[in-house]
């Protein structure tokens, strides 16, 4: 599938520079002009280390500070190898730090739960792993942060309307309602957002 980004890049030059990323992996725009000169000076791919946030935007993933798959090259380097094998196989020699923002899983427990489910990975399309308390629980072992001038303009200037649609975390029940909330959970859907208040 991710192969397929081939087809749109007909007629593209052999020093054309391409950027990959899933939709959720956003590069910085003051980024790309480094990431254009050292493609230039032949560090060709690179590497392209995101800030990995979970379940909310301020919501920061200290276990995976930086997400490792978001990738830059030259269009002749991904010819000759692949958008896949560049994502996953590649043995990268030179990568960039701080490079943007991967948003993982945004939107509380019944849009990550809808991930799950309409995701690639159906190996995890359980309900082990869309039990609410339990991911309440990862949740919280997310780093909780200030949406400040760090992040993308976008999420700042439209601070309200994210927080709204639940993708801002000021709601979490705290340890004592996560207990309660694991005894009487059943492996049912509409439990998954029961305790959002």
């Amino acid at each position: 599938q991710r192969d397929d980004i081939l087809l749109g890049l007909k007629g593209a030059k052999d020093d054309d520079i391409v950027i990959i990323s899933d939709v959720d992996e956003i590069v910085r725009e003051e980024k790309v002009q480094e990431i254009k000169e050292m493609i230039k000076s032949k560090k060709d791919p690179i590497r392209l280390m995101l800030k990995m946030y979970r379940f909310f935007l301020n919501r920061k993933d200290m276990k995976m500070d930086m997400w490792p798959l978001a990738y830059a090259t030259s269009y002749k380097t991904l010819k000759k190898h692949s958008p896949e094998k560049l994502r996953t196989k590649f043995p990268y020699q030179y990568s960039m730090d701080n490079v943007g923002w991967h948003f993982s899983g945004m939107g509380y427990i019944d849009r990550y739960a809808y991930k799950i489910e309409s995701g690639a990975h159906q190996e995890i399309n359980n309900e082990r792993y869309k039990r609410a308390y339990k991911l309440i629980r990862w949740a919280k072992r997310c780093r909780l942060v200030k949406i400040d001038e760090t992040f993308p303009k976008y999420i700042v200037d439209n601070f309200k309307y994210f927080e709204e649609r639940n993708f801002i975390d000021n709601k979490l029940p705290p340890n004592w309602k996560i207990r309660v909330f694991n005894k009487r959970q059943k492996s049912h859907r509409d439990n998954l957002i029961a305790e959002r208040r």
